[in-house]
């Protein structure tokens, strides 16, 4: 395995709190252990990993027999390679599947969750993550990002488990601001104390707000909380279970 590939999968599964990204990949991994968990006590097999990149979360789930990357760019790690929306699999071949952060580089989204629920058996489990709030990346591949209520219309004909998003309002603004400085030069060998600290104020946030707005029994608070802290995020995970 390249240099290049292992430094991608090792920041995904351990990314450390001087990362500029650390509220991007902690919530997503969090999100990621907890599916592996459902997948396992389904007694999941079969997985694809769509748009798979490195396949860096392939070792979330060590029980599953066939973990098929697919992407549309060839890499050490990919198996199969083409469009999201023209999968050369057969019909019901997966018991489940994740695509982390790829719908909003993908052309044609209705195509892709048509493809999405052939692929997947009756019942399958499926792992969707998207962004909200991001700034334009995968130039000029960047096409969509995504509301709750998209996600909720995009896969009506699926029985949503659950939608969850990443981080909250101010978390989001010391995140972006994150993605800012990383683009200075020298940014990850100099600027690490400065992503240290707004991980940390992100984590603080994000956690004040839950114990003060969050748990509080005050409609007003918990609406101001669930619709506006909540609603500005930078990502949503979405679990689902394909419905034929």
């Amino acid at each position: 395995m390249n240099k290049k590939i292992e430094k991608s999968i090792r920041e995904r599964l351990n990314p450390g709190i001087c990362h500029w990204g650390y509220h991007s990949l902690v919530p997503l991994l969090v999100n990621l252990k907890e599916f592996s968990k459902l997948s396992n006590k389904e007694a999941v097999k079969n997985i694809l990993d769509l748009g798979c990149g490195s396949k860096p979360y392939e070792s979330l789930f060590p029980f599953a027999e066939k973990f098929i990357g697919f992407d549309v760019e060839k890499n050490e790690r990919v198996d199969f390679v083409g469009f999201n929306w023209e999968l050369p699999f057969q019909d019901d071949e997966f018991d489940a599947l994740i695509s982390t952060q790829v719908l909003e580089h993908t052309a044609k989204i209705p195509e892709t969750v048509a493809e999405i629920r052939r692929v997947v058996k009756n019942g399958g489990l499926i792992f969707i993550s998207v962004p909200l709030t991001f700034y334009e990346h995968g130039i000029p591949y960047d096409f969509y990002r995504f509301t709750r209520f998209g996600l909720m219309e995009i896969f009506k004909e699926f029985e949503i488990i659950k939608i969850v998003p990443h981080n909250g309002y101010l978390n989001t603004l010391l995140r972006m601001w994150n993605g800012f400085l990383n683009f200075l030069p020298g940014a990850k060998y100099f600027l690490f104390p400065v992503f240290f600290v707004n991980n940390i104020l992100g984590i603080f946030f994000d956690k004040f707000f839950f114990l003060v707005f969050g748990k509080s029994k005050i409609p007003v608070f918990k609406e101001f909380y669930e619709k506006l802290y909540m609603g500005f995020t930078e990502s949503y995970s979405m679990v689902l279970r394909n419905k034929k």
